[in-house]
């Protein structure tokens, strides 16, 4: 047994298809099922059942997988550590991000980061919050950019950032002369119940930002009357700066939006609610000196961001 040998199971445990495994591993595909069958011979039971066209493991391939991946971590480590004694600066870095949040650091650093390390091959992939844990202990991501919370608990993180989530309305609204001042938060504060009747711009159901404002309508025994809901959370706080209804979103999402009049921004929660952005990692793993220096450089982002959020809402004051 070698090392490609568990790269072609995790291959097709991935995959459940020979055809599409020999694919990604640009081998044929007979040559794929002789091996399959050589090893379960070698082994003395079946890894994998047919159900149809698929290959779905049995208990043992379970048990084999989850080995390979161990054992395909460890060599992933040594191949990495190896590289940076020996002071070599080419390499790989798999990066997960989520398709919101993580775009937008994502957007801001590559520059720099290619610019230090100009030989690292970088692959970037959009995940959701339901495959990046799974991603990352498979060895498929090296890094993950996203908001907490985090399951698994062989997964470490290192927080970048907490974003505030606000109440995005146009100056010209009155609900502002209910707000007051917060001494928790550098926004004003405006009680949730004062927004019974307004008309809300809410993000997507799926979004988890959702469940987390939804709590607070519950809390103060609020059915919201919506407009629509929408996964643009930037054209969201767009069309509030514009008095067209009010929304949430978050720090970093004001950061990031163009808006043609500066919005009002209050804070809704009460201690303020932030959410926490992380870089994610296998608890263990060797991290090279590029992983340090792009978490170090979305902690730098995180910095800068502050400072212009400051100048922002003092302008906006």
């Amino acid at each position: 047994m070698d090392f490609r040998d568990l790269q072609y199971i995790v291959a097709i445990a991935q995959h459940q298809s020979l055809t599409k495994a020999a694919e990604a591993l640009y081998v044929t595909q007979p040559t794929l099922s002789k091996f399959v069958k050589q090893t379960e011979q070698l082994l003395g039971q079946k890894l994998f059942r047919r159900v149809g066209k698929k290959f779905v493991l049995t208990y043992a391939g379970e048990r084999y997988l989850c080995y390979a991946h161990e054992i395909l971590a460890l060599k992933n480590n040594m191949d990495q550590e190896l590289i940076d004694i020996a002071q070599s600066k080419e390499g790989v870095l798999r990066v997960g991000f989520s398709a919101l949040r993580g775009s937008k650091i994502i957007l801001d650093i590559i520059p720099a980061f290619t610019s230090q390390y100009p030989n690292i091959q970088l692959k970037l992939k959009e995940v959701n919050f339901d495959s990046f844990e799974n991603l990352l202990l498979s060895g498929e991501l090296d890094l993950v950019f996203f908001n907490l919370p985090i399951r698994n608990s062989n997964i470490a993180y290192e927080v970048l950032t907490k974003d505030e989530i606000l109440l995005v309305a146009s100056s010209k609204n009155p609900i502002g002369k209910k707000a007051v001042i917060n001494p928790n938060s550098k926004h004003l504060w405006i009680d949730i119940k004062h927004t019974i009747n307004e008309t809300f711009i809410m993000m997507s159901q799926d979004l988890r930002l959702y469940n987390i404002i939804n709590s607070l309508f519950t809390e103060a025994q609020i059915v919201p009357n919506i407009l629509f809901h929408t996964r643009n959370l930037e054209a969201a706080s767009i069309l509030a700066s514009e008095n067209f209804g009010v929304t949430f979103t978050t720090e970093a999402y004001i950061r990031h939006t163009l808006f043609k009049h500066p919005p009002a921004l209050y804070t809704v929660g009460n201690p303020p609610i932030y959410r926490t952005f992380v870089a994610a990692y296998r608890k263990g793993s060797y991290l090279p000196n590029y992983v340090k220096d792009i978490i170090h450089l979305a902690k730098t982002h995180k910095v800068s961001a502050d400072t212009d959020i400051n100048q922002n809402h003092k302008q906006n004051e």
